[in-house]
């Protein structure tokens, strides 16, 4: 798509498939895999008594976007899953409402670029086991260091150094 020249953001509308691929690593991996919420008045849900001020941890991020009662997407289509897009709530990995994450657009916006940067001249080839856990804490964070080995893809048009 782009040649031999680096992307703008001229290109970015026409990378639908990169941000499939970035929305989908952030629906299996999002950055916070949980977070708090309180509601300003007694509510009741699915039969249970919330009180008001009472703050409650959350942790759908991961598991709402997996779901398919809350999302008409197939979970077996993967990138192409976002040619539509999903019902509020049903993926949300920089939070929603009032506590959304301001740098939400910044971050799509960059991902697709660096991806788009380094897709077009590189292959990234994992080292050692592929099989990668998820480590507990505040952020979603591998279990163990990712070891890649960049390779020039055969195709790059370009020789310049990323």
């Amino acid at each position: 798509m782009l040649g031999d020249r680096d992307p703008t953001l001229d290109d970015v509308a026409r990378f639908a498939v990169r941000y499939g691929g970035l929305a989908e690593t952030l629906r299996l991996y999002p950055p916070a895999p949980a977070f708090g919420r309180r509601p300003i008045a007694d509510v009741t849900l699915g039969g249970y008594l919330i009180s008001a001020w009472f703050e409650r941890l959350f942790k759908p991020v991961r598991h709402a976007a997996q779901r398919a009662l809350v999302s008409p997407i197939p979970m077996n289509s993967g990138p192409k899953r976002w040619a539509t897009a999903p019902l509020k709530f049903a993926y949300f990995p920089f939070g929603g409402g009032a506590k959304m994450c301001i740098g939400e657009p910044f971050s799509k916006l960059e991902g697709v670029l660096i991806l788009a940067t380094l897709a077009r001249r590189l292959q990234l080839n994992l080292i050692g086991d592929a099989a990668i856990g998820i480590a507990p804490g505040a952020t979603m964070r591998p279990d163990r260091a990712i070891i890649m080995r960049p390779a020039l893809r055969a195709d790059a048009q370009s020789a310049r150094p990323v």
